[in-house]
């Protein structure tokens, strides 16, 4: 998979990027799982079959996380990818509300940002 970003916000938070899919296939003859492969443009280098578990580690027991009903509404929201705004109006609930609880997921997930949040919530099935 090849991806670039189109667009990007004032401060280079991505908002759009396309990608285009390969079948490589051909490339891999056994059935052995290999890792990812990273090629480097312009000059920078490339990482071939670098072993999965190197590059992400998420520790997490779901039986000590306690997510509130409410958070855990907040949090399928927050996967759907719906602003703070957007998840006040439909719950009907204030923003800084929206914010708060936000907030206390990150905490209870041991979360540094959304995008570690939503791998954890699909690797231990959180909601």
């Amino acid at each position: 998979m090849q991806t670039v970003t189109i667009q990007s916000d004032d401060s280079g938070a991505v908002i759009r990027v396309i990608g285009v899919q390969t079948d490589i296939s051909h490339l891999k003859t056994n059935n052995q799982p290999s890792g990812l492969s990273f090629i480097g443009l312009d000059g920078e280098k490339s990482y071939y079959n670098v072993p999965v578990n190197e590059i992400i580690t998420v520790e997490i027991n779901e039986n000590t996380i306690n997510l509130t009903s409410r958070e855990k509404e907040v949090l399928r929201k927050i996967v759907e990818g719906k602003t703070s705004s957007q998840i006040a109006d439909s719950l009907f609930i204030s923003i800084h509300t929206v914010n708060s609880h936000r907030k206390k997921i990150l905490q209870k997930t041991n979360s540094k940002s959304i995008s570690e949040l939503i791998i954890k919530v699909l690797n231990y099935n959180l909601l």
